[in-house]
């Protein structure tokens, strides 16, 4: 039996929300092996991309690409997900971090990632709006998967990711784990864009079939 053209808009909405996280953390690999006294542990993921980087645009692109893949997530959990206030919430949140993160693509952090600049000043402000906003989504979206038989066993996982990440957030902002910025940021943008993954494949399998919706 052919798709129907609702089903295929899915589809799509799914791919574009799996394509953006696989392929930030194919360039932070790579750009980070061939940038020279580059240190994923204690260095931040933009200053791959800060001004003067030497393959600073590649980075970028890459998150301004991740940006449009949470707004295509955001979409589909729209789209796919019963209505109701949880969902609202937890759209407006991923809707958020989507356009913070393509600010952040689009408004380079100054060397180092500390804000001089202009433009370092305004990748400084997306960056402290999107990560809240991307950390809080997943505890919203648990309260409407909670009304959806479909979704009930992500409920629990998502609050989990939600929590981690949370309680990340005070040891990567205190002075005593500095030394460590980068391999802690790394692994909460990491659980969040797991969770991302794994809720995207769920869309997809809806969409085409393999998960039947009654």
């Amino acid at each position: 039996m052919s798709k129907s053209q609702p089903d295929m808009m899915l589809s799509l909405l799914a791919v574009g929300s799996f394509i953006g996280p696989i392929l930030l953390a194919v360039v932070v690999i790579v750009l980070g092996f061939l940038q020279p006294g580059y240190n994923h542990i204690t260095q931040l993921m933009s200053e791959l991309g800060e001004a003067g980087a030497p393959n600073g645009v590649i980075m970028n692109i890459a998150t301004a690409i991740l940006g449009i893949s949470i707004l295509l997530f955001a979409f589909s959990l729209l789209y796919e997900l019963a209505k109701g206030t949880a969902l609202k919430i937890g759209f407006i949140l991923t809707l958020v971090a989507g356009i913070c993160m393509i600010g952040g693509g689009i408004f380079l952090c100054d060397p180092g990632c500390v804000p001089v600049s202009f433009q370092g000043t305004i990748h400084h402000t997306v960056s402290m709006i999107g990560f809240p906003a991307i950390i809080f989504a997943p505890f919203a979206l648990s309260q409407q998967f909670k009304s959806s038989r479909l979704w009930q066993n992500y409920r629990i996982y998502s609050i989990l990711t939600g929590v981690f990440t949370a309680i990340l957030v005070p040891i990567y902002l205190s002075e005593i784990f500095k030394d460590w910025n980068g391999g802690i940021q790394r692994v909460m943008l990491g659980m969040l864009l797991v969770w991302m993954e794994v809720i995207s494949i769920k869309v997809f399998c809806i969409s085409t079939g393999r998960t039947p919706k009654a």
